[in-house]
């Protein structure tokens, strides 16, 4: 019965995680979405192109270019309660705390100093759940063996994004020269 209730944690986690990652989630969104602002309803509309109707057509947004480190208040209160949980964890002796850390510190890296591509992110989130699954119900330690392996998985998804045109992470300028001019030919 512990195994199933620390799977059923690891998956719980992860979800949240994959959630995260997929949507992008911020704090200031959910402070929004409790108190919505009519106004982003409101589309410009371009004048000068029409639709079969002759009607405006909505100007399409364009996203702002803002490559680098970023740290945001959603991601601060993930490293929190990531920590707390893993504190907490390790205080009972549940082998779950390093799972939890682990999780935790790759979505910083993942999230804030390479901007991974979501693609790679869940990559990454399917196979540390599926051996960490196999781990707890095999009843096997979480170290050396899945943590090594999800090691060497993160330094060849790593080493991917860096090559990456689109990469946009931390030291992008020396890595990635290129990055304004593909952004500016995507826009």
């Amino acid at each position: 019965m512990k195994s199933l209730i620390n799977i059923l944690l690891i998956f719980s986690l992860m979800t949240f995680g994959a959630f995260a990652y997929l949507n992008n989630y911020k704090l200031e969104h959910v402070a929004k979405v409790m108190q919505p602002d009519h106004s982003q309803f409101i589309v410009p509309l371009r004048e000068d192109m029409t639709d079969q109707n002759n009607s405006p057509v909505p100007m399409r947004k364009t996203a702002e270019f803002r490559p680098g480190f970023r740290l945001s208040s959603f991601d601060v209160l993930v490293l929190i309660l990531g920590t707390g949980w893993s504190i907490l964890l390790h205080g009972m002796e549940n082998p779950l705390g390093m799972a939890v850390f682990f999780t935790v510190t790759h979505f910083f890296l993942f999230c804030n100093v390479l901007r991974m591509r979501r693609l790679y992110e869940l990559i990454w989130a399917v196979l540390f759940v599926a051996l960490a699954a196999r781990s707890i119900a095999v009843n096997a330690p979480l170290w050396p063996g899945p943590v090594m392996i999800m090691l060497a998985v993160t330094a060849a998804l790593t080493v991917l994004q860096l090559r990456q045109p689109s990469y946009h992470g931390i030291f992008w300028q020396r890595l990635n020269p290129g990055l304004p001019q593909w952004w500016a030919e995507r826009q």
